[in-house]
């Protein structure tokens, strides 16, 4: 259809009728009307005229020779899939010849005589239907390609989100999780990667509403969280850059509730933040006790200034147990169960234990996925599940302590001869500096400039190692021992956090030196702290104490992944060497 505006002389007409009168009378009335007229003596050149220039209206007389007009309009209608007006003349009024004209594909049948202002009314009528017609066609022209920019723009969305929040490349063993979204876009998100020293770190977060205005919410989350968390950050620093994060870049009033985890299997003990979310609860081994629930003890995250801000997480040891840390999203706990309530954590956990023969996850997500019955959630849906198996018990002197023993030696002369030194540099902590320190990504920045960016190896834990024991034991006085009792960890850290928050003063001293002689390298780290110092001679006699006590095996372990472990003076001062 060539329209494209209201104008008149636009709308072109083609006349069919086999007398020569008729078609002068009918072209005078239609040009003096405004309309571009075009005619046709019979119905083959009705048709070719039709073929060349598909008209906007068409005049169709019913008696010519030949063919008449209800053949060539069938042909007509034939030959074209779009619908255009035609309008019949004839001198027959009965009403068959009527129907059989409509039948045959006309509009409208006017009666001869023609009168002037009975045909204009009738071509006035189907321009206007003619004008609202492309408009239509406009219009659904407009919406198909808005659907098809709206698909494209949604798949590059959602390619940009999963690369972004990184959902389809984390995995780990000992986590498991089921997400379903209320739309395309998801304004849960999942996260959980490693630190350096092997912590698991995890995240759920939850913006509100859904969508993609609540998908794009949690992005600011996903940066800082994988960064600082393979630097080696506890999550009490996460946390607080992740609330400024939401604080700088999303308008208010968007805030995002969250769940920050840390997991130290070595030491069996899991740190919770939450806020806002539904309580993460540590589970037994099969789901049927609850141990513990961490509930939600702070604001949202973007909701207090960062001066506000309380990043202080909830710790809790498991000791000895085989345990599960289940995490929830509100709308996991949302789906409507009969007969029209909501479900919670207790019906979760009863209905998981019904499922014969599965896991507790697949327990877990086939009574979800049964409530839901294959439907979109009315909120997404996001649930976590992390094993922490059970502590291995272990001899009181390992196999991979055996092979050396370390010892307060310090090298001989000749030793000290066979090596030249490549560079030496040392750093100075104050009391101020250890209050605010990051201890572990610090040391890591160390260690990936001394093994050219590299962030594994045995540097990075010697070196954590070497300063958790300068800064607990040296510096603020703590006892390893705390850490045997069923509540032990809690109260270390509880004991180090307060210590840490009154130090006024004191300060640690690390210098790193490279050596190489003819064939090898290594590297000589040297803590020094201000402390008392502590009985290492003691300390290395009692290598067979009982296995379960959790003080002094650092040192041990140590001395598995360095040439030598060498304690001076009082035993405030340590210097271990390691070969590279």
């Amino acid at each position: 259809m060539s329209i494209k505006h209201s104008s008149k002389a636009q709308i072109d007409i083609l006349v069919v009728d086999d007398t020569e009168l008729n078609r002068q009378l009918f072209s005078a009335m239609l040009k003096k009307m405004g309309y571009l007229v075009r005619t046709a003596a019979d119905g083959l050149i009705a048709l070719n005229a039709f073929e060349e220039k598909r008209p906007d209206l068409v005049i169709m007389d019913v008696s010519m020779p030949g063919m008449d007009g209800f053949e060539v309009v069938r042909k007509m209608r034939a030959s074209h899939p779009h619908w255009f007006p035609i309008i019949f003349i004839s001198a027959n009024t009965s009403n068959e010849h009527v129907v059989q004209g409509l039948e045959a594909g006309g509009d409208d049948y006017l009666f001869k005589p023609i009168h002037f202002e009975v045909l204009k009314a009738k071509v006035e009528t189907f321009k206007l239907r003619l004008i609202m017609l492309e408009e239509l066609q406009r219009q659904r022209r407009d919406l198909l390609n808005y659907s098809v920019r709206s698909k494209e723009e949604g798949a590059a969305a959602y390619e940009f989100m999963t690369h972004f929040t990184q959902l389809n490349r984390i995995n780990d063993p000992q986590v498991q999780f089921f997400m379903k979204s209320a739309e395309i876009f998801s304004g849960d998100l999942i996260a959980f990667a490693r630190t350096p020293d092997n912590r698991l770190h995890l995240m759920l977060a939850d913006s509100a509403g859904h969508g993609l205005t609540s998908a794009l919410s949690v992005i600011p989350l996903t940066q800082p969280f994988y960064q600082m968390t393979l630097k080696g950050f506890e999550i009490t620093s996460i946390a607080r850059a992740i609330n400024r994060h939401v604080r700088d870049y999303l308008p208010l009033p968007r805030y995002v509730a969250a769940l920050l985890v840390s997991i130290d299997a070595e030491t069996r003990t899991v740190q919770v933040w939450n806020g806002g979310c539904p309580p993460a609860l540590l589970l037994n081994d099969d789901g049927t006790t609850i141990l513990h629930r961490f509930t939600s003890k702070n604001l949202p995250l973007g909701v207090l200034s960062p001066e506000e801000f309380e990043a202080a997480p909830e710790l809790y040891s498991c000791d000895t147990l085989s345990a599960n840390l289940l995490m929830c999203s509100d709308g996991a706990l949302e789906v409507i169960i009969p007969p029209g309530e909501l479900i919670n954590h207790d019906e979760l956990l009863l209905r998981a234990q019904q499922q014969e023969s599965l896991s507790l996850f697949d327990s877990l997500q086939s009574v979800l996925e049964a409530v839901l019955k294959g439907n979109s959630p009315q909120d997404d849906v996001a649930m976590l599940l992390v094993n922490l198996p059970s502590r291995q018990e272990k001899n009181a002197t390992p196999s991979h302590f055996e092979s050396r023993q370390w010892s307060n030696k310090l090298r001989t002369d000749e030793e000290l001869a066979a090596f030249e030194m490549e560079w030496d540099f040392s750093i100075l902590l104050s009391a101020t500096q250890l209050k605010r320190l990051d201890a572990v990504p610090f040391l890591l920045g160390v260690a990936q400039q001394i093994e050219g960016g590299k962030t594994s190896g045995p540097l990075f834990l010697i070196m954590s190692e070497l300063f958790n024991n300068a800064l607990d034991h040296g510096i603020l006085g703590l006892d390893s021992s705390l850490k045997n009792d069923p509540d032990g960890m809690e109260k270390y850290y509880e004991t180090r956090t307060e210590r840490l928050a009154d130090l006024d003063t004191g300060q640690i001293s690390i210098r790193f030196t490279k050596e190489k002689s003819a064939n090898t390298e290594q590297l000589l780290i040297r803590f020094k702290d201000s402390g008392p110092g502590f009985d290492y001679q003691s300390l290395r006699l009692s290598e067979t104490s009982d296995s379960h006590f959790r003080h002094g095996r650092g040192i041990f372990l140590l001395s598995s992944m360095c040439k030598s472990l060498e304690y001076r003076g009082n035993g405030s001062e340590v210097t271990a060497i390691l070969e590279i």
